[in-house]
């Protein structure tokens, strides 16, 4: 991942990199070679805390260092995991101590970052992401997507949510732009189309389709007959296992998987089966940690 993120921030060093609407909607920007900079002044600082493989718990909202700081805990070769404001409880940071096995390191080799499931259908887990797997996926999607250094990116999903690590890297990847706003931005869905569709040019945006639809029926239409948006990804899941390009067409499909994935269906006894009825499961072929 490092040697990826390196090469990419090299090559469009002297590119827009981050653009930051505070909550009085004035622009702060970062170049690539200004992330490489603060880069270098987290690394020279971290470095005498950190150990090889060692998981770094980042409390934080978005803000324009964080790709700064994820790049320089690449260089380390250290992991993070983004926590949730309860987390701050002694308790519930307990938990999550106990949950991720913080004294077996060697758990952590190979691995990118760390993310939590929400627990809404389960009891929450922590699942452990490799740096193959991520690469994988970022790879995969930026293929098919077409996403180039010209393009926008929002990265507006909650940071303990999967789809905002794939915001972050295919900009970093590509050395596309990421547009952050302050929160009250984010929450008024009135003064975020405007930031994103007017002020400027967002290309990318994957949203969950409650908050898409927080926008009105004409908003909407002028997002997909006038603006700029060329990749829209909308779904409640974590992760994203295949694609599906939505046409006039009447009839929706799955889609085509992403590279590395299968779809599998398994019957009650999760085994796999070729004919009858059962559950269809998206299977990593490689990766699982």
């Amino acid at each position: 991942m490092y040697k990826h993120i390196s090469a990419s921030i090299n090559k469009h060093r002297n590119n827009d990199a981050i653009m930051l609407y505070n909550e009085n909607q004035q622009l702060q920007k970062l170049k690539y070679k200004d992330v490489e900079s603060l880069s270098n002044v987290f690394f020279e600082n971290l470095k005498y805390i950190s150990e090889d493989s060692i998981c770094f718990g980042l409390l934080m909202r978005h803000n324009i260092l964080i790709p700064s700081l994820i790049f320089s805990l690449q260089r380390l070769n250290c992991l993070f995991i983004f926590l949730d404001e309860n987390q701050r409880n002694p308790n519930e940071s307990s938990k999550l101590l106990n949950k991720l096995g913080i004294n077996e390191n060697q758990i952590y080799k190979d691995i990118n970052y760390i993310i939590q499931t929400s627990g809404t259908t389960d009891i929450q887990k922590v699942v452990r992401v490799g740096h193959n797997c991520i690469k994988s996926n970022i790879i995969c999607l930026k293929n098919r997507l077409n996403i180039t250094a010209e393009d926008v990116i929002y990265f507006g999903t909650c940071l303990t949510f999967d789809p905002s690590m794939i915001e972050l890297y295919l900009a970093l990847f590509s050395g596309a732009k990421l547009l952050l706003v302050d929160k009250k931005i984010g929450e008024n869905p009135r003064h975020l189309y405007n930031i994103l569709f007017k002020t400027n040019s967002v290309t990318f945006l994957q949203m969950c389709p409650s908050t898409f639809f927080q926008w009105s029926f004409s908003e909407i239409e002028s997002i997909f007959q006038n603006s700029s948006l060329k990749s829209l990804l909308l779904g409640e899941l974590s992760c994203w296992a295949f694609l599906a390009e939505i046409t006039e067409a009447q009839e929706i499909n799955l889609g085509c998987v992403l590279d590395d994935t299968v779809f599998e269906i398994k019957g009650d006894n999760s085994q796999k089966i070729m004919e009858g009825e059962g559950e269809l499961f998206a299977v990593r072929t490689e990766y699982v940690i």
